[in-house]
């Protein structure tokens, strides 16, 4: 079975796939996708916050988020 997610860039979804599908749509490796969907990238997107470094204006525009969304 393969899990779909969703990849948000702010408020905006910016695709839908396999994690597979994710990797060759955005040129990432495996890891990548994960981290996005880990809790520290989604708190960091909910904040534009990055410990121990230096507020960027428009940092919270700027992270991609991806969401497990089921199984297929």
């Amino acid at each position: 079975m393969k899990k779909e997610y969703a990849i948000y860039k702010g408020e905006k979804e910016i695709f839908v796939g396999t994690i597979e599908e994710c990797m060759k749509h955005f040129g990432v490796r495996r890891k990548t996708v994960y981290y996005w969907a880990c809790p520290a990238n989604i708190r960091r997107a909910d904040t534009g916050e990055r410990p121990g470094r230096k507020k960027r204006k428009k940092e919270r525009s700027g992270v991609k988020v991806a969401v497990r969304l089921w199984e297929l």
